[in-house]
């Protein structure tokens, strides 16, 4: 869902790790997109990938990952993309705004926020659209009926960075204080405290496997947080400069920057599975996610979708 900024902007030091018997995954082909891919996700039987230097959405077929086409053109540099409701969405960090985007004719409605806010990130839950405001410490809900109305804001930590939703709660992860805050659904009320040391540099948050999951660019680790006990676990080991993290197929998935490798965790041991999967020297996997079988990453360096086969 989320993307990120230039990849210069996550540039920082990561670290390494140790593995278990066994193959984290096959790389079972690449898709070449637009420029700088830098979001993705699945929805509608769909790839969809937000291109941060050409401003376009491009997609593909889960079921025939060939050829990628330009799905819809919102300009600038989109940030981040997701499906729900029958649409697909994406914010741009260029703009205060959110886009929306009907799959069939790839007609875009441009839906204004408020000044300052610099989306960073979009979701979708149950019921509602939500979009992290990195500008504005909030997340706010929107009506995907009638997305123009006044939001209601949620009040988070400082420079709320990427969302996860699963069937509970709202989460994001707050990049400026290094922590998550989790958001109930129906009320879009603030629970609790934020869950503080997270990471030096969160980047993503995932939701899944019994934990909420966050990466930290900074020290190339992966942390669990314990949702019922509220509890931040201890750092795991993963590549280098990590920057999303997703969960699907029964594992954790973590798409490492600064060594272009997808790192595979038992969510029950926290352990890694198997070697990292090397992905093309200097791809840059910005983001990842699952779908259709496969775990996909969005390569910002490389202008490619790459499939792997768990």
């Amino acid at each position: 869902v989320l993307a990120g900024a230039a990849a210069a902007a996550l540039a920082l030091a990561g670290g390494g790790s140790g593995t278990e018997a066994g193959p984290a995954g096959t790389l079972a082909g690449v898709v070449r997109v637009g420029t700088a891919p830098g979001a993705i996700t699945v929805g509608m039987g769909r790839v969809w990938v937000a291109d941060h230097g050409s401003g376009d959405i491009s997609s593909f077929p889960l079921n025939d990952p060939k050829h990628a086409v330009t799905a819809a053109h919102v300009g600038g540099k989109p940030n981040s993309v997701a499906t729900g409701f029958g649409y697909v969405w994406a914010t741009r960090d260029d703009a205060n705004a959110l886009y929306r985007i009907t799959p069939r004719t790839g007609a875009v409605t441009r839906i204004r926020l408020g000044a300052g806010t610099a989306p960073s990130d979009v979701d979708a839950s149950k019921n509602w659209v939500w979009v992290a405001e990195s500008g504005t410490a909030g997340v706010a809900r929107i009506d995907p009926g009638d997305p123009t109305a006044t939001p209601r804001i949620a009040l988070v930590g400082e420079g709320p960075r990427a969302l996860a939703i699963g069937s509970g709660p709202v989460w994001v992860v707050n990049q400026f204080d290094h922590s998550a805050s989790k958001i109930a659904e129906a009320t879009a009320d603030t629970i609790g405290k934020p869950f503080d040391g997270v990471g030096q540099i969160p980047t993503d948050i995932a939701v899944g496997a019994g934990g909420v999951w966050v990466v930290d660019n900074f020290n190339g680790t992966l942390v669990r947080i314990d949702p019922h006990a509220a509890t931040v676990g201890a750092p795991i080991e993963v590549g280098a400069k990590p920057r999303g993290v997703a969960v699907g197929l029964g594992s954790v998935w973590v798409a490492n920057g600064g060594d272009s490798t997808v790192t595979r965790i038992d969510p029950s041991t926290q352990q890694q599975i198997g070697s990292p999967v090397q992905l093309a020297p200097g791809s840059n996997p910005a983001e990842v996610t699952t779908g259709g079988g496969y775990v996909w990453t969005a390569n910002f360096s490389a202008n490619t979708v790459s499939r792997i086969k768990p």
